[in-house]
């Protein structure tokens, strides 16, 4: 009723107006307001979820802001992983597989956004090769699809599943990708493409990159990925560092930004696959690939490996004053890596997050907030099948049926996953970050006491 309350005390006053001034033509205006508040109504019964998705991100308006004030929201999620028990739950009565109901939930936050990445930690290589999981996956190119019409228009390639299946399989996933429509950071074709990638959005030309850590050097001198060897003709093709002795690799990395500034980009995005699994906290190498990234002028940083969500930061330099904002990690987007396999709760817990940045005029782009939602995977059984569905777990605990929440056992858990990432997200590393959390995050925090 309180929605209704402004656009019905504007229409009473032109009643009025009317019957005082010109009765017979102002009757039209008046249908006319009336079938537009009708339709006002209409529209936020029809999209109840999908408007609170939005309106999440806050309605603040810009002191300075002008008719040429431009607003870009950049977002991310972490691992997009596909194990054994969901390639059974996604293979369907004829034999074909359809990943399409694991994102439903999650396209109005997807379509919110100007720039929308995941992390692909899997490879497309094909039905011939055996579709197969952990530990080394590969995944149906029915996957690409759904990852597609979830909203996600910007895929990293770039983690320590890349090579799962050798060179060839790392380069047909970027033709399914490609064929799907979705652009890729992290891996290339050929040493003739770039290693990064610059999108125009809104006439603001911005540089998007993507890493992953390496493990190690074999016997031959070869870099090694997740263990195995990258041969010479494929190393060129992906972007990785050695976090062992990153000094050289750091540098390289610091002039791919230069790189990226000099070919026009105005703001910098990295997504980087690091840091120790199941830890909470970033490792000395996150910590020392964050700040080098940050002397480099990168903006944001969207990191990913642990599976599971660590904390938030923004880090300043102490020459130039530039901020970046970094998410050490996003969790598992989707996976089976729940309780009840891996004995860990936290790694049920997955982080999409975004920052919105504004462009005033001719001056350079600025960080203007950060938003987030936590997300859960709601693993549930219909027909003896198992189901998986990535919900936004704080909307969720508020509309349980709407998001399949059907017993107390699953309330609960989606619950305490909400309140564990919110907590994680909302704390500050330092004293020195947080008049930055109170500048840019729109927090949740409050709504833990309700």
């Amino acid at each position: 009723m309180t929605k209704l309350f402004g656009p019905v005390f504007v229409v009473s006053i032109f009643f009025f107006l009317g019957l005082m001034h010109h009765l017979r033509s102002f009757s039209i205006v008046f249908v006319g307001l009336i079938l537009l508040v009708i339709s006002q109504t209409s529209i936020q019964q029809d999209l109840p979820i999908s408007r609170e998705l939005v309106d999440s991100f806050g309605t603040d308006t810009l002191t300075n802001a002008s008719s040429d004030t431009i607003r870009i929201r950049i977002s991310s999620v972490g691992d997009i992983m596909a194990h054994q028990t969901q390639l059974t739950a996604q293979k369907q009565e004829d034999g074909t597989y359809n990943f399409e109901n694991n994102f439903q939930y999650m396209q109005a936050l997807f379509g919110s956004v100007d720039i929308m990445i995941g992390n692909l930690e899997t490879t497309f290589a094909g039905e011939e090769k055996g579709y197969s999981a952990y530990p080394q996956f590969n995944t149906p190119d029915a996957l690409a699809a759904a990852i597609k019409k979830s909203g996600i228009n910007l895929v990293a390639t770039a983690n320590n599943h890349t090579y799962d299946n050798g060179g060839e399989a790392m380069l047909r996933t970027l033709d399914v990708l490609h064929e799907n429509k979705l652009e890729s950071i992290g891996t290339q074709k050929s040493i003739d493409e770039k290693n990064y990638v610059i999108r125009e959005v809104k006439g603001v030309k911005i540089g998007l990159a993507s890493y992953t850590y390496e493990s190690g050097k074999n016997e031959q001198g070869l870099k090694t990925i997740n263990g195995l060897a990258v041969s010479k003709a494929h190393e060129p093709l992906l972007n990785s560092f050695d976090p062992y002795e990153p000094t050289a690799d750091l540098k390289k990395m610091q002039e791919v930004v230069r790189k990226m500034k000099s070919d026009s980009a105005e703001f910098v995005v990295f997504v980087v696959h690091w840091g120790k699994e199941y830890m909470q906290e970033p490792s000395k190498s996150q910590l020392e690939v964050a700040h080098a990234l940050n002397t480099a002028g990168v903006d944001v940083i969207f990191g990913s490996h642990p599976h599971v969500v660590q904390p938030i930061d923004f880090l300043v330099n102490d020459s130039t004053d530039h901020v970046t904002f970094v998410a050490y990690s996003m969790g598992n987007f989707i996976s089976n890596q729940r309780y009840e396999s891996v004995k860990n709760y936290n790694t049920e817990d997955g982080l999409f997050v975004g920052v919105e940045f504004i462009k005033l005029g001719n001056q350079s782009p600025q960080l203007h907030k950060v938003f987030y939602e936590p997300t859960w995977v709601n693993r549930y059984k219909k027909s003896e099948k198992y189901i998986f569905e990535v919900v936004p777990a704080r909307l969720a605990c508020k509309s349980l049926d709407a998001y399949n929440i059907f017993n107390a056992a699953t309330e609960s858990r989606v619950s305490a996953s909400n309140r564990r990432t919110i907590n994680l997200v909302e704390l500050p590393l330092s004293s020195d970050s947080e008049k930055y959390f109170a500048r840019y995050l729109i927090s949740h925090k409050s709504e833990l006491a309700e």
